[in-house]
């Protein structure tokens, strides 16, 4: 008889239990609905936006991305940028590409449709973030996992990524990285098998999206380590097993990009640590110096700029008191994240957490292709995020409390102060964002803000310029107008090489500037600067061809139109401008051999066919004139 009471009373105890639990997973799912929503509200406003930055390159102008779902395998086997009409790079993450090219398939040249998406997964990588950070943290309080995953989705410095449609590869990492690391604290806390190999393919997810992925290598090892109580060899041989689609990653990598694969050469004008390149004290106090520029953006996200590269910030040596300021601060975190390990403090594992995400974007270890970008604190802000919430929580002692099972209700009743201070900084922090965010409508919005907090900048001099010419310059109907900001384009331009004045793009563009405002002869000279900085400026020799044909010296124009097409063979412009300076020239086979190779790099351009059309009708070959023709009608009318 006392068996079966005793029997019934741990059925009813384990009753309540299960019952508990099944309230505490609705609770969670609730908030990490909560983060999703908070995350998806604040950039709603980008949804009417355009392409930006990236955008053009990998999506707009991308040749493949533009074949839409028949994309896909090209994708697969060629570089990140092989699409774009400029060539291709080092980089291989084709996952982000493949849902560009379905998405362009769905809806083609949708913006709104891309950032919609962008978004969508924001917030939905914000809430598995949440469950995962519960997961990790095992039986510590829940609301340190709410406060770290709600600090994360509404930090303002994540508005380059969001708002460029480009980064969704740093939002894909974010959410096949979170779930790669659930699936894998599921498995060494249950043993269950299926949940390694899902764990695995999340990962190998990760790591197509974004090779940063790489550094999750020593994040997962290092997250059982402060928060489970394996041996370290336990932890080591578990982990390992994330090297298999690293390796894979990195074998298709290769074969894809062959010689590409890390050798191109650093810009001065992208990273300004190229100017201390062979002062290695100079370049390294420089870094270091950024680094605490960015620890500050980290607590005060102001002001937001999408580039600070030469000479916005100068170079620093030994004798500058910001190197020294973030030199100690570095030494600082890096005391107490060292003294931390030993003792699993979970503040010294936010400490780790950034500093591995980041290192290969700090510029200390290897030079990367940028010295500054926003964008390159999106998931090392996690780190910040965690360390910032167990303080709190210990600051407002609930770190130890045990709050698995609770209800939503007295989950949050019991934390008024520290929902309070929350509640405080994410609105601090949404205001930011949701202000910063119209900046991102457009190149011109863009860099009309940007140029005011990055004045000293020549890239950003030179993009503004860019968008004074293009945006408004090109498309006024007024002479006046149009002229006046042509003026203010190639103002912009004068400052962008004064400041760095071997910068041969800012030439080229400049020439551009000088002929739409009809001063030929400067347009030429600042065509020629151009070439002698930069000898296969292709685009420079393009824009002199348009002068020399327009004047009437077709030979001069056939001449630098040729060396147009030798240094940049995919230039279609030159092609087909070859093309028609041949057909002046009354060679119609050589104009016709331009004209069917600028239509094989891009065989929907309704202009070559119909100069096309115009030259087979010349030489009498009616049947091909009216096949380009009816080519010609077709694409144009898609348009």
């Amino acid at each position: 008889m006392g068996t079966a009471k005793t029997n019934r009373r741990k059925q009813k105890a384990q009753q309540r239990e299960a019952k508990a639990a099944k309230k505490g997973q609705q609770r969670n799912l609730i908030l990490a609905i909560l983060i999703g929503v908070v995350g998806f509200v604040l950039y709603t406003n980008t949804l009417s936006h355009g392409y930006v930055l990236d955008d053009f390159s990998v999506i707009e102008k991308n040749n493949i991305i533009r074949q839409g779902f028949s994309a896909i395998p090209t994708i697969f086997k060629t570089s990140y940028r092989a699409g774009y009409e400029a060539g291709h790079n080092s980089l291989f993450r084709p996952l982000s590409l493949v849902m560009f090219a379905m998405e362009w398939g769905i809806s083609p040249n949708n913006p709104g449709f891309h950032h919609f998406v962008n978004i969508l997964l924001y917030g939905l990588g914000g809430g598995v973030l949440f469950l995962t950070l519960i997961r990790l943290f095992g039986n510590r309080n829940v609301m340190i996992a709410f406060i770290a995953a709600m600090l994360f989705i509404a930090h303002p410095l994540h508005t380059e990524v969001v708002a460029n449609i480009k980064s969704r590869d740093e939002i894909l990492l974010l959410l096949f990285g979170a779930l790669a690391l659930n699936r894998f604290l599921r498995y060494m806390d249950t043993g269950q098998l299926k949940q390694l190999l899902y764990s695995v393919g999340w990962y190998f997810l990760a790591i197509l999206s974004k090779e940063s992925a790489i550094t999750f290598l020593a994040l997962f090892p290092l997250a059982l380590y402060f928060f489970r109580d394996h041996s370290l060899k336990k932890i080591l041989q578990s982990s390992a097993v994330f090297l298999g689609p690293a390796l894979i990653y990195l074998f298709w990598r290769t074969a894809v990009l062959g010689d590409l694969t890390g050798h191109s050469k650093v810009a001065r004008i992208d990273n300004l640590l190229m100017f201390a390149q062979n002062d290695w004290l100079t370049q390294k106090a420089t870094a270091v110096m950024i680094i605490g520029k960015y620890l500050l953006l980290l607590i005060f996200p102001h002001p937001l700029v999408n580039d600070a590269s030469y000479n916005q910030i100068p170079l620093a040596g030994l004798n500058n008191p910001y190197f020294w300021l973030s030199f100690l601060v570095l030494v600082g975190l890096a005391i107490y994240g060292i003294r931390g390990l030993k003792k699993k403090d979970p503040v010294a594992f936010g400490i780790a957490f950034f500093f591995i995400t980041f290192s290969i974007y700090s510029n200390l270890i290897i030079t990367i292709g940028s010295s500054y970008g926003e964008r390159f604190l999106f998931i090392p802000i996690l780190g910040f995020t965690i360390a910032v919430a167990f303080l709190l929580a210990r600051f407002l002692k609930f770190d130890r409390e045990d709050h698995q099972q609770q209800s939503l209700s007295a989950l949050l009743g019991e934390h008024k102060p520290g929902l309070a201070i929350l509640a405080v900084v994410v609105l601090l922090f949404g205001y930011k964002t949701i202000d910063r965010n119209p900046d991102w409508e457009s190149e011109l919005t863009l860099y009309s803000a940007d140029v005011v907090h990055s004045p000293n900048s020549a890239r950003m001099r030179y993009y503004y310029g860019m968008v004074l010419m293009k945006d408004l310059g090109v498309k006024a109907t007024v002479p006046a107008e149009k002229n006046r900001y042509f003026d203010q384009a190639i103002s912009e331009f004068e400052q962008a090489v004064a400041i760095y004045p071997v910068y041969a793009d800012a030439w080229e563009q400049m020439g551009l500037a000088w002929f739409r405002r009809g001063n030929q002869q400067n347009a030429l000279n600042s065509y020629q600067k151009a070439i002698e900085l930069s000898p296969c400026a292709f685009r420079a020799y393009s824009n002199m061809g348009i002068i020399y044909f327009n004047s009437g010296d077709l030979p001069r124009a056939k001449e630098v139109y040729s060396k147009a097409v030798q240094c940049n063979p995919s230039f279609t412009d030159a092609w087909m401008n070859l093309g028609s300076t041949n057909a002046r020239m009354g060679d119609a086979n050589e104009a016709i051999r331009c004209f069917e190779r600028a239509l094989a790099i891009r065989p929907d351009l309704p202009m070559v066919h119909a100069n096309l059309a115009q030259t087979y009708q010349a030489i009498g070959n009616n049947q091909k004139a009216q096949y380009h023709q009816q080519m010609a009608a077709q694409y144009q009318n898609a348009r």
